[in-house]
């Protein structure tokens, strides 16, 4: 890994790539919940049918006002970037995910 950038959330500091996209959330998921071992960035096609969905439900969203229009586009950019597999290197978590135990109270 190249030059980092320090990224800080409430379960406390990780390092990203600086030329990533993603941070902490990525990170911590990538350290401390896999299971499969398939990373998501192996299922293209499942990240990019979400991103279909999300675009729709921003649109949505949009139409009735809870999303401002000034952000809509860059949204919409984005949402498409994904879509045609520009960004599937930035989903580097797992597929599988592990949710903490649970007991009984």
């Amino acid at each position: 890994m190249g030059k980092t950038r320090r990224k800080v959330d409430s379960l406390g500091e990780v390092e990203a790539p600086n030329e990533a996209y993603y941070g902490s959330q990525a990170v911590g998921a990538i350290r401390n919940s896999s299971i499969s071992g398939i990373q998501i960035s192996h299922l293209p096609q499942d990240i990019h049918a979400l991103a279909v969905v999300k675009k729709a439900a921003m649109r949505a969203n949009a139409r009735l006002g809870d999303i401002p229009s000034s952000k809509t586009t860059a949204i919409a950019a984005a949402r498409d970037d994904i879509i045609a597999g520009d960004l599937d290197a930035e989903f580097p978590s797992m597929f599988f995910k592990m949710a903490p135990e649970r007991r009984p109270t």
